[in-house]
């Protein structure tokens, strides 16, 4: 399956826009920076990056249900002993 990458508008609304914008902006930069110390880290203990995108959205959601059940339990499992 091929990565597409798409843009989402986000309506922001209010007397503080600037700063609820700010915060978002934030909020992401915080969010991209731990995605890759998380990856970087099970490249140190592993050997090798977790890229998948299913496999990256699963260790955010309550519950996998994925194609990729037998990676995500692995992925899971080594993340939480660590």
């Amino acid at each position: 399956m091929p990565l597409v990458k798409r843009v989402l508008s986000i309506r922001i609304a209010g007397k503080e826009r600037k700063q609820k914008v700010r915060k978002l902006l934030l909020d992401l930069a915080h969010f991209k920076n731990l995605l890759i110390l998380l990856i970087r880290r099970y490249r140190e203990l592993y050997g090798y990056y977790p890229l998948n995108p299913s496999l990256l959205y699963g260790l955010l959601a309550k519950e996998y249900k994925g194609k990729y059940q037998k990676e995500f339990s692995e992925l899971l499992q080594n993340v939480e002993l660590d």
